[in-house]
């Protein structure tokens, strides 16, 4: 009897299994790659998506295991991503153009027995403007022919999405 009465004002105590269920790179238009100078930007998708994986260290759903009834599915996507551009396109009048690396990654906790949506979270990352001037604006790049810029600038910024978006989750488990 009075385990039923606990069970009723406490709940189910008994964590729930958590999986990774999809991950996902929204595709970047055409044009902000080609702004961007990054021609293979398929590639950047596919980078930023394996990383995740790589970096969240949780089982991937299968639909032929056998789960419990609690197991939850961790949903990612990355809806919108800027590499950033150190180079300044300059317009008449005289207008440069700068834009820094940025990203936003959505995340939605999903109960798998009945797919019922437990909950969304959405966080925006980007990189602040003194870090970006003070790696586009040295000497060094201003005389090479590459970007200061790169895809490991845009992991560092998908890491602190993922912390603040895994706290997040594991808050509302």
């Amino acid at each position: 009897m009075f385990q039923k009465i606990k069970e009723r004002l406490l709940g189910n105590l008994e964590k729930p299994d958590v999986y990774l269920g999809d991950l996902a790179v929204v595709p970047r238009g055409q044009f902000t790659s080609f702004l961007e100078f990054d021609w293979n930007s398929h590639d950047t998708d596919e980078h930023l998506r394996d990383w995740m994986a790589q970096v969240i260290e949780l089982p991937f759903l299968d639909e032929d295991m056998d789960l419990p009834e609690t197991a939850i599915r961790l949903d990612l996507l990355i809806s919108d991503y800027t590499k950033g551009s150190d180079v300044g396109f300059v317009s008449n009048p005289i207008v440069p153009l700068f834009w820094r690396p940025k990203l936003k990654l959505h995340c939605r906790l999903v109960r798998v027995i009945d797919c019922k949506v437990l909950g969304t979270f959405e966080t925006k990352k980007s990189m602040r403007w003194g870090e970006y001037f003070g790696k586009v604006l040295t000497l060094k790049n201003v005389f090479s022919f590459r970007s200061a810029l790169s895809t490991e600038d845009l992991q560092l910024l998908l890491g602190e999405a993922l912390v603040e978006a895994l706290g997040w989750a594991r808050g509302r488990i």
